[in-house]
């Protein structure tokens, strides 16, 4: 994030990018995990979300 501060000329796209994509990583590894216990057991699921 250093490097993205200093560097001006067109480091403001990767400072916008830089934010999001981790929340967008956790976001699609939820959805993965909903996808595949979805079928299993919602209250699987409810204990899992839970115990996070």
């Amino acid at each position: 994030m250093a490097r993205n501060s200093v560097d001006d000329s067109g480091g403001s796209l990767e400072q916008n990018v830089a934010p999001i994509s981790p929340a967008v990583a956790e976001l699609s590894q939820l959805s993965m995990r909903l996808a595949v216990l979805r079928p299993v057991s919602p209250s699987l699921l409810v204990i899992i979300v839970l115990r996070q």
